[in-house]
């Protein structure tokens, strides 16, 4: 996904640059092309600098604290400051940083956006002398600032709009903070109406200054059922935008969606579909009230741009969104289905993780042994990639394949193992094996575990606890010593559930938490719970938020004789 970002930025030419506050002095990572064009330094003398290379004598020192402030503070911040270029040259930067924080709210970087303003900054400065100089020329100068303000609001504008879009894949979040940025800066209110691929429904976001209007506004587009108001649909089909400097009652109605347009003020309006790669994916609609000044070429030259990244974000969220459906059919194509096995009931879950489009390595099986035994193996590759997939595939069928030929799970973790080592599959990975072989009174069961994470056994009883004996070493690392088994004497009603770590880890809390939090879970799943529902009580318990780790559950209940 990152490479898919990249690429967006980079299409739209946009200086922007991330840095790792994780490492000393904050040093940049990552800076576009246009960063390097626009400072003239190459990208591999940028790549680990902390950004004050580009300040001088001349920078403002009040300047360098409100930056260094809005850093500290892990804040989002705008300034202009002056810097200089690798040739000595000065020019004036305007730079908007903002945070950037994972699932859990946890500051991971920084991204800057930068915009070369000293045509701007220059003709302020210039207009400030010649106020002392000619009081004459003052009129004409609040004119000239007054544009100089609003070229400063609408570059403020694209620079908010871009972070906004870039800072998430959540294509709702980032369509509904696109028109509540747009709004009242822009545009009184704003709609932007998004047609799902194969002339699937229609989505629809709004914003409006009003809050009595947005209300009505938004009843009117629940009335329309999902239907663009014409001017939108004309956007949609393909013909051009659409600026109108004076609105007419009947041009009102082809703004809003529906029927009527009765008590909407509509002085002027810009209509502009979402365009990108050669896809209209939807149309962009701006509207000013009657009291504001009418919209110009200015205007619709700014939402031209800001229906072009929109349209590359919609774009870029729609291949991610394909992109991962990918990853996970060929994760759950990996995954045995689980068929009915004799002398127990068996249910399993597997979860893709939500923080990207790779492939997970995680797996399990279930499988009837030659001898009427059950065999049961869960595992984790490290890694999130085709290898890891490609490696999770060959694990899983060598154990299978062992575990068949019969042998204790000490011995088959060993075989593959060996197997692993001989074959020069360098990826590590956890897994335990298990047997589970019936007796008179209930079953027997053998386990041995190579890295991976204890089972739990819940008793007939209601009673819970950790397995945590016939633990070694990885699959893939040098085992000094044969593995061994360890045993557990199972009774009708029994359930054994094994796992993979994205069920117990989070990064603001660790293993033992995690683990005593699966405990606490399967304690308060009902004593009669069947493994379908007790998966769905400790999926329902533990993941609370989004995944940012794939995970695997198998419960396995012994069966009454």
């Amino acid at each position: 996904m990152r490479d898919v970002l990249e690429r967006a930025v980079i299409a739209t030419d946009i200086s922007l640059t991330i840095s790792d506050p994780s490492q000393p002095d904050n040093p940049l990572v990552w800076a576009s092309p246009a960063f390097a064009r626009m400072t003239g330094y190459e990208l591999a003398e940028i790549a680990g600098r902390n950004c004050r290379f580009l300040q001088g004598e001349g920078t403002q020192p009040e300047t360098r604290e409100r930056m260094r402030d809005a850093v500290a503070r892990r804040e989002p911040a705008t300034v202009t400051v002056l810097n200089y270029r690798r040739d000595g040259s000065a020019f004036w930067n305007e730079v908007a940083i903002s945070p950037v924080l994972d699932e859990d709210r946890k500051l991971t970087h920084f991204v800057g956006v930068q915009t070369d303003v000293t045509a701007r900054v220059l003709l302020e400065q210039g207009r400030e002398r010649a106020y002392a100089a000619e009081r004459s020329a003052r009129a004409d100068a609040e004119g000239a600032r007054a544009a100089a303000e609003a070229a400063q609001a609408q570059t403020g504008l694209l620079v908010d709009a871009t972070t906004l879009l870039v800072a998430t894949l959540d294509l709702d979040e980032a369509l509904q903070r696109l028109v509540e940025v747009v709004v009242p800066v822009l545009a009184d209110w704003c709609l932007v109406h998004l047609a799902e691929p194969a002339e699937g429904p229609l989505r629809t976001f709004a914003a409006h200054v009003d809050d009595t209007a947005a209300a009505l506004l938004h009843a009117r587009i629940e009335a329309a059922g999902g239907r663009p108001s014409a001017a939108m649909a004309s956007a949609m089909a393909g013909n051009d935008s659409e600026l109108v400097r004076e609105v007419s009652a009947t041009q009102a109605a082809r703004l809003v969606p529906g029927e009527h347009s009765a008590g909407v003020d509509a002085g002027s309006a810009i209509v502009v579909p979402l365009r990108a790669r050669r896809q209209t994916m939807g149309a962009l609609t701006l509207v000013r009230g009657s009291s504001r000044q009418p919209y110009g070429q200015p205007e619709l030259s700014l939402a031209r741009d800001l229906a072009r990244r929109a349209a590359l974000t919609v774009d870029n969220a729609r291949l991610y969104t394909h992109e991962r459906h990918i990853a996970e059919t060929l994760q759950r194509s990996l995954l045995p289905e689980v068929d009915a096995v004799e002398g127990a009931e068996v249910a399993a879950r597997y979860l893709p993780g939500s923080s990207g489009v790779d492939v997970g390595g995680d797996w399990y099986d279930i499988l009837q042994l030659a001898d009427g035994a059950i065999g049961v193996t869960i595992g984790d590759v490290m890694g999130h990639d085709m290898r890891a997939a490609a490696a999770m595939g060959q694990l899983r069928h060598m154990l299978r394949g062992y575990a068949w030929e019969g042998g204790d799970p000490a011995e088959v973790l060993d075989r593959v193992d060996r197997l692993v080592r001989g074959l020069a599959i360098t990826e590590l990975a956890t897994a335990l094996c298990a047997r589970i072989e019936r007796t008179e009174g209930g079953a027997i069961l053998r386990y041995a575990s190579a890295g991976h994470l204890p089972p739990v056994l819940r008793s007939a009883d209601g009673s819970v606890r950790l397995l945590e004996d016939g633990q070694s070493l990885l699959l893939g690392l040098d085992e000094l010593e044969p593995r061994t088994d360890a045993s557990e004497s199972l009774h009708p009603g029994d359930t054994l559930l094994l796992y993979t770590d994205g069920l117990v880890e989070r990064r603001d809390a660790g293993l033992d938490a995690g683990l005593a939090r699966l405990v606490a879970a399967v304690d308060a799943a009902p004593v009669s719970a069947r493994p379908e529902e007790l998966c769905d009580a400790i999926v329902a318990a533990m993941t609370d938020g989004p995944l940012s780790d794939d995970v695997a559950l198998v419960a396995l209940r012994i069966d009454e004789l």
